[in-house]
């Protein structure tokens, strides 16, 4: 396995996430022929794998146009792309789709949540109608892909938690994982955890600080949301 970056940055203002320059909110693009260079070494040395690395993979025109490079050198590689189910919209949603499932993919969308006030606590632009349309397209075509959740969130519960796994899979999703919440320095939320009185522990193998309780649950609260994050994919939690 290997990854590869196409940009660096991400558009969207999540205040959990430190993908984004945090400076100037800015996008930074890879020359596409660098990217199809990497492509051609990749595919070329059969490597089974790619991860592509891009926050948000399918914003704007240049994937289409880096996809159908993939699809035109590629026959055994599995790349995987960080895609935002309100992308999957008009034309390009479409050509993105084709691409996809007349190529070799796996598509990771990171929803978080799909409850409105825990999205506005996290400045995350969830459009519900867009996400709803984009399930329907995705039943339209073969393609592999997964969804992701985040527990611990500001104003969550673990009620809030289930609903948001529930219309997952009530849309048709095979494959729904969560991830506990991470409090990264340099993000809004890590300089609001006052706000939210958010209190953190290190929890598992690799000593990392995660959210285990805030204003609206407790560690007990967060200890049956981990249970259940735990339960979805058990072969991949420990």
């Amino acid at each position: 396995m290997l990854r590869l970056e196409t940009k660096r940055g991400c558009p969207y203002r999540c205040s959990f996430c430190s993908h984004r320059d945090l400076l100037k909110n800015q996008v930074f693009k890879h020359p596409l022929e660098k990217v199809f260079q990497e492509i051609s070494f990749i595919t070329e040395k059969k490597v089974k794998r790619v991860n592509i690395l891009d926050p948000v993979f399918n914003t704007g025109k240049d994937p289409i146009t880096i996809m159908q490079e993939i699809n035109r050198v590629n026959s055994v590689t599995l790349f995987t792309l960080q895609s935002r189910f309100e992308n999957i919209k008009g034309e390009l949603g479409h050509q993105f789709l084709e691409l996809c499932s007349s190529g070799n993919y796996h598509l990771e969308f990171g929803l978080q949540t799909i409850n409105k006030p825990e999205a506005e606590n996290i400045n995350r632009k969830n459009n519900r109608s867009q996400i709803d349309e984009a399930f329907e397209r995705l039943k339209n075509f073969n393609i592999s892909y997964e969804v992701s959740l985040i527990y611990g969130l500001p104003g969550q519960t673990p009620e809030s938690f289930q609903r948001s796994i529930d219309y997952v899979k009530n849309k048709g999703c095979k494959t729904v994982k969560a991830y506990p919440l991470m409090l990264l320095r340099g993000t809004e939320l890590y300089d609001e955890k006052l706000k939210w009185n958010l209190k953190e522990e290190v929890i598992g193998e690799f000593n990392i600080p995660v959210v285990v309780s805030s204003n609206s649950f407790s560690h007990k609260d967060w200890d049956k949301m981990h249970e259940i994050a735990t339960l979805l994919t058990p072969h991949e939690r420990h």
